[in-house]
């Protein structure tokens, strides 16, 4: 033993000076010793600064399975001890926490480096004593353990590759051990119970001091909630956000649980819920863009399995308002005041929750809409008539109040008085903003045709932009959401079909002109580009299956087209 530590020692020092973020320990020597003599030796030598090397020691003992024996009652109580002295030394500390909204926004290649190098031991503490979980898991199942929401919930914190405490392997060894146990305590009818505890244990100590005054203490709505402060003065305490200063690792243990929710456990959800609401709003309300997005992220996939099943708990607890409340303070996120780059990671979670909740909050409205013997049992034709104009007007909400004012906003697709051209300095905000819109018009349908007179002239100058193949990406985007306008509001189109043919065939003028000039060089044309001229051929398609008045003839309106310009021929005809 007395060589496997020392060689242990030498290599904490030269892993912990080495920047590299690959880990290697098979220079520890191992050493043929049972599992009493092995934790006979790390009591010996326990302490803060022994960590590192007493997990080294084990890894090496454990490597080749010299400590490993028959699961007897001795054995197992080593074990068993052996595994609890890991789970205490396990959870990152402070400091990790402090920097993990941090490493969410940093460089692959830059910033996000920088945090690797400098918490190396941290990560390097964790992946190695993962490995000697793997070692011992055997012996001590986690069905047999008195706590099982204990090792589950250690377990968790490193299934995340995206934390600065976990490395890829670290990650991999966790998920593969957390597969192998909700298997088997699925099996037994117990990982809903055990779920719940780790909520209880878990998750609802860390944020009990965060207020969080839109709820009740039962989970639901606060009719008559105390209103905020001008000026939180908590919002300087780490006190009262222990999960985001001390306890960060909460962050990915509330990830993984959200993730073993499937569609047949919305009875499970509906009992938990009260233990999910508050951390995902305090999430959510949070002023970091990261704990924002993470928020959205749980928010939408605790209510996937609720949506499929039809659960109408949104609606009884009203908490479909509180989410789209604090949803829609995230929508506002955009630049000039939020850089793009945040603003575009924060939207990219925030759009889809928001969605989520308004499809699960009228989920029988879609489910009504879509029978044919109406009215459902479950509801009477009246009531489910007047959460149908409940939906249409927080989808109108969503469309006009954040959607298209906040492309507006960051955009200026209607050329101003000093020019003539319009101007996107946001390309990858106003693609996102453009998919969202084209979500959102697919989901109102016909509906959506009062925003046709917005819509259709911000569709047409982001085509018609000159520089428009500088991103093509937003092309595409606009190009999609047209086809989404068209498939929806078509019986509302005869007086928009100028603007929007002056939009594809522009957008067609730029394509055919960029290659007849050579930009795109002489190989084949760029895939992007391919795919924007498909689209473009689905518009015209689209609009020819459209019966226009009988006033107008849209085929020799193309034909006038083409005989301007030959160049229309393979689009229109």
């Amino acid at each position: 033993m007395d060589k496997c530590r020392e060689t242990a020692r030498k290599f904490v020092k030269q892993a912990t000076s080495n920047s590299s973020p690959d880990i290697y320990t098979q220079a520890v020597t191992t050493c043929n010793v049972d599992l009493e003599g092995l934790w006979s030796d790390i009591s010996g030598h326990k302490g803060d600064n022994n960590v590192l090397e007493n997990l080294l020691v084990a890894e090496a003992c454990l490597r080749d399975g010299h400590a490993q024996k028959t699961k007897d009652d001795r054995n197992l109580n080593v074990a068993s001890s052996l595994l609890y002295w890991i789970l205490a030394t396990l959870p990152p500390r402070e400091e990790l926490a402090s920097v993990w909204s941090e490493f969410q926004l940093a460089d692959e290649e830059g910033h996000k480096n920088t945090i690797i190098s400098t918490y190396r031991e941290d990560r390097l503490k964790a992946t190695i004593g993962l490995r000697v979980i793997t070692y011992i898991a055997p012996i001590v199942p986690v069905n047999e353990v008195k706590y099982g929401e204990d090792i589950l919930s250690s377990l968790a914190m490193f299934s995340s590759s995206s934390d600065p405490w976990t490395t890829n392997e670290a990650a991999q060894m966790a998920t593969n051990l957390l597969q192998r146990y909700e298997v088997k305590l699925r099996e037994e009818g117990r990982l809903g119970n055990v779920i719940e505890g780790m909520l209880r244990r878990k998750v609802k100590p860390a944020f009990s001091k965060t207020k969080t005054p839109a709820i009740t203490s039962a989970g639901r709505k606060d009719m008559h909630p105390i209103p905020k402060p001008s000026f939180d003065p908590t919002l300087f305490d780490t006190g009262t956000k222990p999960w985001k200063f001390k306890e960060g690792y909460i962050v990915s243990v509330l990830k993984w649980i959200v993730q073993q929710y499937q569609n047949t456990d919305h009875n499970v959800i509906e009992q938990h819920f009260p233990l999910l609401v508050p951390a995902i709003l305090s999430f959510i309300d949070d002023e970091n863009i990261p704990y924002k997005a993470a928020g959205c992220r749980l928010l939408e996939v605790a209510l996937g399995p609720l949506e499929q099943a039809g659960s109408d708990i949104l609606r009884r607890t009203n908490l479909d308002s509180v989410f789209q409340d604090a949803l829609s303070h995230c929508l506002l996120s955009i630049p000039t005041i939020t850089p793009e780059k945040d603003s575009v990671y924060l939207l990219s979670f925030a759009y889809p929750a928001i969605f989520t909740v308004i499809r699960t909050r009228f989920s029988a409205v879609t489910k009504y809409q879509g029978c044919s013997d109406r009215p459902l049992n479950t509801k009477s034709e009246a009531e489910l008539e007047k959460d149908s104009q409940l939906r249409i007007e927080s989808l109108s909400r969503l469309v006009r109040h954040h959607i298209i004012s906040s492309y507006l906003h960051t955009s200026s697709p209607r050329p101003t008085e000093d020019t003539s051209i319009s101007s996107y300095p946001h390309p990858l905000l106003s693609t996102l903003l453009l998919k969202q819109l084209a979500e959102a018009v697919s989901s109102l349908e016909i509906e959506a045709a009062k925003y046709l007179q917005d819509i259709v002239p911000l569709l047409s100058s982001t085509l018609t932009n000159p520089f428009g193949l500088a991103y093509v990406p937003l092309l595409i985007a606009a190009s999609q959401c047209y086809q989404s306008v068209i498939l929806n509001c078509w019986p509302r189109l005869s007086r928009w079909r100028g603007d929007i043919l002056a939009g594809i065939c522009t957008c067609w003028f730029r394509l055919c002109d960029e290659k007849e000039d050579g930009v795109s060089s002489n190989d084949e044309e760029p895939d992007d580009r391919r795919h924007l001229r498909s689209i473009l051929k689905r518009l015209i398609i689209l609009l020819k299956a459209i019966e226009f008045e009988k006033v107008y003839d849209f085929e020799a309106e193309l034909k006038a087209l083409v005989d301007a310009d030959d160049r229309l021929e393979s689009l229109l005809r």
